[in-house]
């Protein structure tokens, strides 16, 4: 009986093991490594799990994933680093999907702008903002470079971050933060100067957000076009171009009308 047992138990973990992600890339550079990093989420915060893969060809393979479980790829690549980051929202309540409109996302940038006008950090940009006229998903850099008190910090260090925001509008007047979950890092660093001048990393939204489950384990993206990763912190649109990011803090005197 203790052998049956054991073997069901063996068995349902590799069923719960059992899923996969795939894609053909073309890359400008040489992929040296790949993961899938699993979004955990608990009562005490998101937090991420990596899961290594292989490069075989043009092919990024990563076996023996969880279902039930969201993934964003990490690609480390001679050039630098390529995240993906989950852009995606609920539907809005209308039957055709209603974009978000340049209005919504300067109610959403007054909010950040109040948020973080005594907060922590010193400068806050959004690098890239999606969704619909009732969710919205922003990615949010934020660095402080003034020295911080307590905390093990060295003197001369700063404190930078990537985070994930998510807002909601349901009743299409008053944007707010999602009450479920605000907000989860994506990247967060202690670094001196001389590191933060030499990050090269490039969010890609299509990379982000794979979501694996009982009637899709295991997933192909297809065929990606990899970013080229630049110097600096920067995100991509859907075909691989630059986003134009938004500076939030110092405040600007007025948003931009695109």
């Amino acid at each position: 009986m203790k052998t049956l047992a054991l073997i069901m138990s063996l068995a349902l973990a590799a069923a719960a093991s059992a899923g996969g992600i795939r894609a053909t890339v073309q890359s400008p550079s040489k992929i040296n490594s790949i993961a899938a990093i699993q979004r955990q989420y608990t009562d005490e915060g998101v937090f991420g799990k990596s899961f290594p893969g292989r490069v075989d060809g043009d092919q990024i393979i990563i076996d023996n994933l969880p279902d039930g479980a969201t993934y964003d790829l990490h690609i480390e690549t001679e050039q630098g680093t390529i995240e993906g980051w989950d852009a995606q929202v609920p539907r809005s309540d209308y039957e055709q999907e209603q974009p978000l409109s340049i209005e919504g996302k300067h109610a959403i940038f007054d909010k950040l702008a109040a948020y973080f006008e005594k907060h922590y950090p010193d400068d806050v940009v959004v690098l890239d903002i999606q969704g619909n006229i009732q969710n919205a998903a922003l990615l949010v850099a934020q660095l402080r470079r003034r020295d911080s008190v307590g905390g093990g910090f060295k003197p001369g260090e700063w404190a930078w971050r990537v985070d994930r925001f998510q807002y909601e509008n349901p009743q299409e007047h008053n944007w707010a933060p999602y009450q479920e979950r605000p907000f989860y890092a994506l990247e967060r660093r202690r670094l001196f100067e001389k590191d933060y001048a030499a990050l090269r990393i490039t969010f890609d939204r299509r990379l982000g957000g794979i979501r694996l489950d009982a009637d899709h384990a295991k997933r192909d993206l297809g065929i990606i076009q990899l970013p080229v990763v630049e110097a600096g912190v920067h995100a991509v649109n859907a075909e691989g171009s630059p986003t134009k990011p938004i500076i939030v803090k110092p405040r600007p005197e007025r948003w931009p009308q695109e």
